[in-house]
């Protein structure tokens, strides 16, 4: 049975001068796309990094709406080289992405760095991307534990990027078994590291599997615990409906 998506979104600049996240959801010919992209701010103009990425997505897909690895590999390689020709001396911006290709044929995530992809029902993650990071490995590795993370003073550093002419991003196809969740979630490190699993699908449970009150939810809980050091936080949730025949 075809499926629609109900979405949210939203964006704020927490402690920061300015935003340099940028994110879109947008529809085509019945197929959904969902982009988060976190401009780096230590490489300079992160905000246009960012916007190169939402955006080259977006003209791509547009152009060619079709939800195949191939295609979406191509989309992404398409929006590194967005970034890389931004780059001039002094300027070497990068920027995070995770993105999001939805069909009745497929269901697609591809990423790099530390912005997050969940796919979840009400009481489990059935998928979730693993970040480019050191933090991803030292918790892999056992040194230390994921609800440390926030802490660790190699937090920021991401192990892939856009904007690197060696970024390989990674497309992955979802099974029946890690897409059989009822709601997605895309977001940056700004909003996840105020999140266990747990209570992120809590929170999509009493929403009753709205995607704006689960979103304005989320995004009032980063807010009350935000200080003067809150990076930039935003996020897409959908939530999946079947289309009834008529």
């Amino acid at each position: 049975m075809p499926m629609e998506y109900e979405y949210a979104l939203d964006s704020c600049v927490g402690s920061r001068e300015r935003n340099e996240d940028r994110i879109v959801c947008f529809t085509r010919d019945g197929n959904t796309v969902a982009v988060v992209a976190d401009g780096m701010g230590g490489h300079g103009d992160g905000d246009l990094a960012a916007e190169a990425v939402v955006n080259t997505i977006k003209e791509c897909f547009t152009a060619y709406p079709v939800v195949n690895e191939a295609n979406v590999t191509a989309i992404m390689e398409a929006a590194n080289r967005s970034v890389l020709a931004l780059q001039t001396e002094g300027k070497d911006m990068r920027s995070t992405v995770v993105a999001l290709f939805l069909s009745d044929e497929a269901t697609i995530v591809a990423h790099a760095g530390d912005s997050r992809f969940y796919c979840l029902d009400s009481y489990r993650t059935t998928y979730r991307t693993k970040d480019h990071s050191v933090t991803q490995l030292e918790v892999e590795m056992g040194k230390i534990k994921e609800k440390d993370r926030k802490n660790s003073p190699d937090r920021n550093r991401v192990l892939k990027s856009m904007g690197n002419p060696e970024c390989k991003v990674t497309v992955h196809t979802l099974s029946s078994t890690e897409n059989s969740g009822k709601g997605y979630l895309l977001c940056t490190d700004g909003f996840w590291e105020h999140y266990d699993d747990k209570t992120i699908r809590r929170m999509m449970r009493k929403s009753k599997c709205n995607s704006e009150i689960w979103l304005r939810s989320m995004m009032e809980k980063v807010a009350s615990e935000a200080t003067e050091k809150q990076d930039n936080y935003s996020a897409i949730a959908l939530i999946k409906r079947r289309v009834k025949d008529e």
